[in-house]
């Protein structure tokens, strides 16, 4: 790297910063070093917390417990199949009930038919998707074993 784009790449209006973690240094207020990111990784292993069972809570609740999911289902593709197999059918299971709570309070708050049809019965939609793919990878896998004998 030529000097001159050394120089250009700390001006002086720009703020350098220096990882607390690793220290390297960086520019500006963000910084995606290795450790940082890492911290920044949920846990992959864990599941989605879920309310009780028969409890709907607020539209907040409700989309913090969707939002959960979500988080969850984006680490299926690090997860064992089986794994993925088990969450989905409690994922599943949660979503079918929140689906069925919804629609006894939607005729109070219309707001709930929103969160009912756009979000939990595309979630449903997801979670069977899922289910299907990682019931095929468990076939593969046990059709791979049977070959390897």
């Amino acid at each position: 790297m030529p000097v001159s784009e050394m120089v250009d790449a700390f001006r002086p209006d720009e703020r350098v910063n220096a990882c607390t973690d690793c220290g390297d240094i960086y520019k500006g207020d963000q910084h995606q070093c290795v450790s940082t990111v890492l911290k920044e990784v949920p846990n992959p292993f864990a599941m989605a917390p879920m309310a009780a069972p028969g409890h709907l809570g607020t539209r907040e609740d409700i989309q913090e417990e969707l939002d959960g999911i979500a988080r969850a289902i984006r680490q299926f593709h690090i997860k064992q199949p089986d794994q993925v197999m088990r969450e989905c059918s409690a994922y599943g299971a949660r979503l079918t009930e929140l689906a069925v709570l919804l629609y006894r309070v939607e005729g109070k708050d219309r707001q709930y038919t929103r969160i009912r049809t756009m979000q939990v019965a595309r979630f449903i939609e997801e979670i069977d998707r899922q289910f299907k793919t990682a019931s095929r990878l468990v076939e593969i896998q046990r059709q791979d074993l049977e070959l390897s004998r």
